[in-house]
């Protein structure tokens, strides 16, 4: 028995160590958010028959660092991917490509051949965001394709700001006197507007600050104002609202009437025509429709009720990024190679340019193989993944796709301070399962241990 008990005792400090012993992992982006500066290793996928990846062959180019932070391309990605189609007749694929501003358009080959064949189009990103959703970009592009293919969806909440929907703006002037203002303590007027509106059928936007409230019953928005002249408004589609009424308060709580005039004017237009009004000049990348389909999705992303809370005139052209879709055939019983070529854009770091690719995206092909290559002069600084090397060439082969992204970095002199590379392929997801499982089997193993020691004392006892 004390010889069991030892043995026991001895598990304790082995099991509880195995949950610190676990190798870490460097999770680069989360989901299918795309990072500015990351480039994805591949097409999404949009439409197709049952068309199987059979393997995945990236290639890295670095034969030059940029000399500075605003020079960022550096180097080149050449993704190869060979579609098989086990059915006996021919099938056809949709793909898209996400690409950045400052890379243009990727080159898209078909058994070695360019595909002429590309349809371009300017997606909406994203309110002040820095990451782009790729699936929501790839819903984006299903509903254009759609909408060609005369498909419609009434609960899409885009589809409500067609280009003839009717908009009305609503303009006040106020003009606030020094007089007008005497005995206001903190000098913080505020214009409310408030009417009746069909809470399906209606939108309600500004570009000016506003917020609003439902009281009564009536829907109730504020603007704040100042001393001199104001011009504050907003902007209804669809249908129309009714019993506008309006009133210069002293202060947000409505204590006191100002003696003030408002003057209120109004001008109908279409959706389409109001989304083209905020167009920037010398416009030469968002076509007037991407422009509008943009728009729409800004409002109907931030619509709470009735009211969006997306301001249409801080829309800019970098909120777009554009994608380049094309189809494919893959014969009957046969394979079709895909490539995509795109320019590398890395990081600046401490005497090092850092290089993130997207993985993850494509982990629903599952391919059957996958290998990437990297060709550079300079020193691999850190990856996350193990390449082998060999001279100036870097390989990494495995018979599925790794789990998580790809990040490595180049340096041009070999720096030995730095950071080990981690090469552990664990997610986050399954680390955390590995710490569960621990400390699980650590209270086992501690639970058993105590009930084996108050076993012992009894039999000691008698």
């Amino acid at each position: 028995m004390g010889k069991r008990l030892g043995a026991i005792l001895l598990a304790i400090p082995l099991s509880c160590a195995g949950m610190f012993c676990i190798p870490r992992t460097q999770e680069v982006f989360a989901g299918t958010k795309y990072p500015e500066r990351a480039t994805l290793s591949g097409p999404m996928f949009l439409r197709g028959d049952s068309v199987s990846l059979e393997s995945e062959r990236i290639s890295l180019r670095v034969d030059e660092l940029p000399a500075q932070e605003d020079a960022p391309i550096a180097g080149s990605m050449a993704s190869e991917f060979v579609f098989y189609n086990p059915s006996k007749e021919d099938a056809a694929l949709w793909l898209a490509y996400p690409c950045r501003q400052d890379t243009g358009m990727p080159r898209f080959e078909l058994g070695g051949e360019e595909i002429s064949s590309v349809i371009s189009m300017q997606n909406y990103i994203g309110y002040y965001n820095q990451t782009y959703d790729l699936t929501n970009g790839v819903k984006q592009i299903l509903r254009k394709l759609g909408e060609r293919a005369g498909e419609t969806s009434e609960e899409d909440p885009v589809r409500f700001y067609c280009d003839d929907l009717s908009v009305k703006d609503y303009k006040f002037s106020i003009q606030l006197s020094e007089e007008a203002l005497s005995g206001v303590e903190k000098k913080r007027p505020l214009l409310v507007a408030t009417f009746d509106c069909d809470p399906v059928n209606t939108r309600v936007f500004s570009c000016n600050t506003m917020s609003y409230a439902v009281v009564n019953g009536r829907l109730e928005l504020s603007f704040e104002l100042q001393q001199g002249e104001n011009q504050v408004g907003f902007s209804v589609a669809g249908a129309d609202i009714e019993h506008l009424g309006y009133t210069v308060y002293a202060d947000l709580a409505h204590s006191k009437a100002l003696p003030v005039r408002v003057f209120c004017a109004t001008y109908p237009t279409t959706f389409g025509q109001y989304a083209r009004s905020f167009l920037p000049e010398n416009n030469f990348s968002v076509s007037e429709k991407d422009w509008a389909t943009g728009l729409a999705e800004m409002l109907a992303g931030s619509t709470v009720g009735c009211v969006a809370y997306g301001k249409p005139c801080n829309l800019r052209a970098e909120a777009f990024m554009e994608w380049g879709i094309y189809s494919i055939t893959v014969p009957a019983g046969g394979r079709a190679v895909n490539t995509v070529t795109v320019p590398l854009c890395p990081v600046a770091g401490e005497k090092r340019w850092q290089y993130d690719i997207l993985l993850s995206p494509l982990s629903d092909w599952g391919p059957s193989s996958f290998d990437i290559s990297l060709a550079t002069p300079y020193h691999l600084a850190y990856s996350n993944l193990l390449f082998e090397q060999d001279g100036q060439n870097y390989s990494f082969s495995r018979d599925r796709l790794p789990l998580g992204e790809l990040t490595f970095s180049l340096s041009e002199t070999e720096d030995r301070g730095a950071e080990t590379p981690d090469y552990s392929p664990i997610s986050p997801s399954m680390r955390l399962a590995f710490i569960l499982l621990g400390v699980l089997g650590g209270l086992a193993v501690l639970g058993g241990t105590v009930a084996a020691i108050v076993v012992w004392k009894k039999k000691r006892r008698k």
